[in-house]
């Protein structure tokens, strides 16, 4: 090569244009890498907000465990423990709230909902319920007819031995 070539070669517009060209090529890059990976914070954008309804505290209770249920339903094995201890709980506490009423078969079935697992407080509680009421007393402590109750409503339950883990310990005693 000639010597005017390497200077031509090296001017600055040619320099510019190499430098914009490297430029260019580094943007398309990181949008492709940034767009390539837009569906994953999509996802975990949905978990949070399903988490966030989750801890929600401003529906009142029925309108709440019904939109958890149907999001339980919705979200399959995405379902996390943080969800379904809210679920736990809101069953168990419209359970009490419905035993309180004197609305005792709709208190069985959701107690009856609450599945057994090793860290739940909840279904160790719906299995203390259930044993009270064998005993024919209410949430407070004092007398009450319950366990005829009790016998009635697993009579008609459909298999309550698979349906109703926190009843366990008392169907051989109601059936």
């Amino acid at each position: 090569m000639r010597k005017q070539d390497l200077d031509r070669d090296a001017s600055g517009p040619a320099i510019f244009l190499s430098m914009v060209a490297l430029i260019l090529s580094g943007l398309a890059a990181a949008a492709y890498f940034m767009f390539k990976s837009e569906p994953q914070i999509q996802a975990t954008t949905e978990t949070v907000a399903r988490e966030n309804y989750c801890a929600n505290t401003s529906d009142d209770q029925e309108t709440l465990l019904q939109t958890l249920s149907d999001l339980k339903a919705a979200m399959g094995d995405e379902w996390s423990s943080f969800c379904q201890d809210r679920l736990d709980s809101i069953l168990y506490e419209t359970a009490v709230v419905k035993a309180t009423a004197g609305r005792f078969n709709t208190s069985f079935m959701r107690l009856c909902q609450i599945p057994q697992r090793p860290e739940s407080d909840y279904f160790r509680d719906a299995e203390f319920l259930f044993n009270i009421w064998t005993e024919n007393r209410n949430t407070s402590g004092e007398p009450q007819e319950i366990k005829p109750l009790l016998t009635s409503f697993f009579q008609t339950y459909k298999n309550p031995f698979e349906n109703c883990p926190a009843a366990q310990g008392i169907l051989s005693e109601v059936r």
